[in-house]
């Protein structure tokens, strides 16, 4: 076998990383030459020092495709680096070339919840978009990424005012 074919077998079998094989492992590392691309801090309850209990996460492959949209809960540090747990991944969503994934800067009804994430269609001078097209929200009971209805959510145009 050649090298170059070798090298492709070991990138396919690097990435094929099922959503339940992510839920449970303590991360980083993660499996399957996934890498964290992305993320924000999540919490369910006031106050600085919970601010980064939870997390919303993408992962990629080694390409830097991303694969997943994560929650994980922290387990503190490993010197200066942040251990997670996954604790629910979902297939990172199809969407359109004037769409991109929101999570950390969304509301609802004029409240921030930082637990949303959603597929916000962009476009215009605007400071909130709401064209929104799927969302989930971390349920923290739960402890998974639920699918939630997208009337009166809206996430911030970071670009604005620039």
């Amino acid at each position: 076998m050649s090298g170059i074919a070798v090298m492709l077998l070991m990138a396919a079998v690097a990435t094929t990383v099922a959503p339940g094989d992510l839920i449970g492992q303590v991360v980083p590392p993660y499996p399957g030459g996934l890498v964290s691309q992305q993320g924000s801090c999540v919490s369910d309850r006031p106050g600085y020092d919970h601010l980064c209990d939870y997390a919303i996460s993408v992962l990629a492959d080694g390409r830097g495709k991303p694969k997943y949209v994560v929650a994980e809960q922290s387990q503190g540090h490993q010197g200066d680096l942040p251990l997670w747990r996954v604790l629910d991944a979902i297939p990172y969503p199809t969407m359109e070339a004037d769409a991109y994934l929101g999570h950390g800067t969304c509301r609802i009804h004029g409240q921030a919840d930082s637990a949303i994430v959603a597929v916000v269609g962009y476009g215009g001078e605007v400071e909130w978009f709401d064209d929104v097209r799927q969302a989930w929200r971390l349920d923290f009971k739960q402890r998974r990424l639920v699918a939630i209805p997208v009337a009166g959510i809206q996430c911030a145009n970071e670009g604005f005012g620039l």
